[in-house]
């Protein structure tokens, strides 16, 4: 025996109908044009040379020639240039995050053991940013990838910079890319 039929409930009025129908409509239409606009906007905005961007309310650093913003979820900031984006995280506290050679060292660390590539990684050099902070670099190159790092130190933040190209592409962009990791400045501020 099949189990009774619920009664029916009530019937949506020919206006309740318009009205879901309207919200619905502008729904899509939210969908459809705002959110690819507001995507845009967010991801492959042009930064002229010489703008300064800041990172996370901490950082700021000179956007070089021929680069544009990506997409960096909120949590970092992303650019753009070719088939090279360069990824600027905002600093954190050398008490957070440990000191700029824990930092370089946790990435040294972590290209050894990737099994998937086989990186030769250049020894560590050591140089001072246009804001008198201290920089070590790194240069990791496998077939197809190259990861150049910098970590920035003001004796109390970190802020970690990752440039990821390919091989083909590292000789148009590393002088920018290199430009702009010396123009990093740790404002301290929110930290």
């Amino acid at each position: 025996m099949a189990p009774p039929m619920p009664e029916p409930g009530p019937v949506a009025t020919r206006r309740q109908q318009w009205t879901g129908a309207i919200a619905i409509a502008v729904s899509m239409l939210l969908l459809a044009v705002v959110a690819p606009w507001a995507g845009d906007e967010l991801s492959g905005q042009h930064i002229g040379a010489g703008d300064t961007l800041t990172v996370g309310g901490n950082v700021e650093l000179t956007v070089a020639e021929g680069w544009s913003l990506g997409d960096g979820g909120g949590l970092f900031t992303v650019l753009e240039n070719g088939e090279s984006t360069m990824t600027v995280l905002p600093a954190s506290s050398v008490t957070d995050l440990g000191t700029a050679e824990d930092t370089i060292q946790t990435d040294i660390t972590a290209l050894e053991g990737d099994t998937t590539n086989e990186w030769e990684i250049s020894e560590v050099s050591e140089t001072t940013t246009d804001a008198g902070d201290t920089a070590l670099h790194v240069l990791a190159a496998s077939s197809s990838s190259v990861q150049d790092i910098w970590v920035i130190s003001d004796g109390e933040s970190v802020v970690s910079v990752l440039l990821l190209s390919t091989p083909d592409d590292l000789d148009r962009v590393v002088a920018s890319s290199t430009q702009m990791a010396m123009s990093v400045r740790i404002t301290g501020e929110g930290l």
